[in-house]
């Protein structure tokens, strides 16, 4: 009896500890959101070229643990919506071309108003916590607001870690930001 309960203890060491690792990882991910969103928002993990859902939400946000940039500690939830955006995947596909930001900028804003691209759509939201490590993270809140511009917002043009501001002033790519952008990104490219 005692050497079947060794046996099958051993045999689910690794089962467990993989459920405590996803139960990490998804209690990571979730970090930047609100409290009352965290509870249903999609986790996955991507490695390798492949994506692995930790859990299935039930609200419109989908989170990613650390590991998917090359510096310091960064997790973020996006809006599913910005997934849905043709515009967004090639933002993401030329980005990992290494092309310079200013050049994947002006090829999206291209093909959004040649209409081959579709936006993200107004109001769609992301959040970030970001730093040199887990202990030391900032949050950013990102809220799309396509063509607003500084006087139909009243919001500074100018980055800043203390107050709102609005990156891309009267394009498509127009965006409230709140917090401090991410560890490794400046924000005036």
């Amino acid at each position: 009896m005692t050497r079947t309960l060794l046996v099958a203890a051993l045999l689910l060491a690794p089962a467990l500890a993989a459920a405590q690792s996803d139960a990490d990882l998804i209690a990571e991910a979730t970090l930047p959101l609100p409290e009352q969103l965290r509870g249903g928002a999609t986790v996955v993990v991507e490695a390798d070229g492949q994506r692995r859902v930790l859990r299935q939400g039930t609200n419109p946000f989908v989170c990613r643990p650390d590991g998917t940039e090359p510096v310091g500690f960064y997790v973020s939830c996006s809006d599913e919506r910005m997934g849905r955006s043709t515009a967004m995947a090639e933002y993401g596909r030329l980005r990992q071309q290494g092309l310079p930001e200013d050049e994947i900028l002006a090829a999206v804003s291209a093909g959004v108003e040649s209409g081959k691209l579709t936006p993200i759509p107004s109001g769609a939201m992301f959040f970030a916590l970001s730093g040199p490590d887990k202990d030391h993270v900032e949050l950013l809140i990102v809220i799309r607001t396509p063509d607003a511009t500084a006087e139909s917002t009243g919001l500074p043009t100018e980055p800043s870690d203390d107050q709102a501001w609005l990156m891309f002033p009267g394009t498509h790519q127009a965006h409230i930001m709140i917090g401090s952008p991410p560890y490794w990104w400046s924000p005036n490219e």
